[in-house]
């Protein structure tokens, strides 16, 4: 519903026709009077004649101008040829800012049923609401207050009484109610004719359970795609940690004959060991030591050991086969050598940033 607030054309056409009227005959023979004082040069006959000539020919554009003016109001007094309501016919003024009241329009669709609109109204009883709007679809109590709840809007109660109306509210209402008949009526149309709403559409039961069923069918091969590829990437993960594994496995370190040292006694378990064969007095060792010392304290999951061999060919140096000094070692958390034996620092740095990154 649309609402057109016409303030001084409204009460100039309406309500204050005689004053329009009066207002142009005033105008009008002001400014005769005005163009008469520019005429004192001309002859007494010339003068006689404008003078009377001037408010006759004003007075009848007047009366011309006031004869349109009524013809355009009644025009527009006339019922709209198809709502067949007056659009300038109201009970009440319904006031804009407080101060300008507005004419209510009602537009040429027939949607808009103005009469209907005004049988609700603030104050009225909740039983006249049902009435009009019938019963609502919910209803919301908080203490003396009520709203309840239709299509399109919904209608608070006070004490049981209307309040708050907002315009247009019972016309919205009225629409939805009326596009939710005309669906429940074309639901029960299309039922009638064996059809079954799927999707969004209106097709025959058979053709509902082939589209079920292809659906269906769909699914369970989208399943097995899906467990298949997850059976894959299980494999693969699985092939990748077995090479791994065995590349882990591979990297020993030998004795003198050949066979593999055993380092668990030099182990600690679940954490990455450093394991270093050093001689006091080697100066290579004396450089390492402290920077292999803060390496060590700056990772948590690092464990350094220290072997001194005490002389060459000790049972030390035999049993761990070190050929230098110092000989670093690195192990992961499994007790595995990451690399082979080395003393540069930034070697034995890789060793460990390696374990880290094993996966277990």
């Amino acid at each position: 519903m649309t609402f057109t607030a016409k303030a001084t054309a409204a009460a100039s056409l309406v309500n204050g026709k005689d004053l329009l009227f009066f207002r142009v005959i005033i105008k009008n023979i002001a400014r005769t009077i005005f163009y008469g004082f520019h005429i004192s040069s001309m002859n007494w006959n010339s003068k006689i004649t404008i003078r009377f000539t001037l408010p006759i020919l004003c007075m009848v554009l007047a009366g011309c101008d006031w004869n349109l003016n009524r013809l355009f109001t009644a025009k527009s007094s006339k019922p709209d040829e198809v709502s067949g309501t007056n659009i300038y016919d109201s009970s009440e003024e319904i006031q804009i800012n407080g101060n300008v009241p507005a004419v209510l329009t009602v537009p040429a669709s027939g949607e808009h049923d103005l009469k209907k609109e005004a049988l609700i109204t603030n104050g009225m009883k909740k039983s006249d609401v049902l009435a009009v709007l019938g019963e609502p679809k919910g209803a919301m109590v908080a203490g003396n207050h009520t709203m309840l709840v239709y299509d399109g809007g919904h209608i608070e109660l006070a004490g049981g009484l209307v309040t708050n109306l907002e315009i247009g509210i019972v016309t919205d209402i009225q629409i939805a109610q009326k596009k939710v008949s005309k669906q429940a009526d074309n639901e029960a149309q299309q039922r009638t004719k064996g059809l079954v709403l799927f999707e969004g559409r209106w097709i025959p039961l058979g053709e509902r359970d082939r589209l079920i069923a292809l659906k269906q069918e769909q699914e369970d091969v989208e399943r097995i795609r899906r467990a298949t590829r997850k059976r894959e990437c299980e494999q693969e993960e699985r092939h990748k940690k077995e090479v791994l594994e065995k590349f882990y496995n591979s990297l020993v370190v030998c004795d003198v004959n050949g066979e593999p040292i055993d380092h668990s006694d030099l182990i600690a378990k679940g954490k990455i060991t450093v394991v270093v064969f050093y001689l006091p007095w080697c100066d290579p060792w004396r450089q390492l030591s402290k920077p292999l010392e803060v390496l060590v304290k700056s990772n948590r999951d690092v464990i350094l050991k220290k072997v001194d061999i005490g002389h060459w060919g000790s049972l030390a140096s035999k049993k761990y086969n070190a050929k230098s000094v110092p000989d670093v070692r690195v192990f992961d958390r499994q007790g595995r050598i990451v690399g082979p034996p080395d003393s540069s620092i930034s070697k034995i740095k890789k060793y460990i940033e390696d374990a880290k990154s094993r996966v277990y």
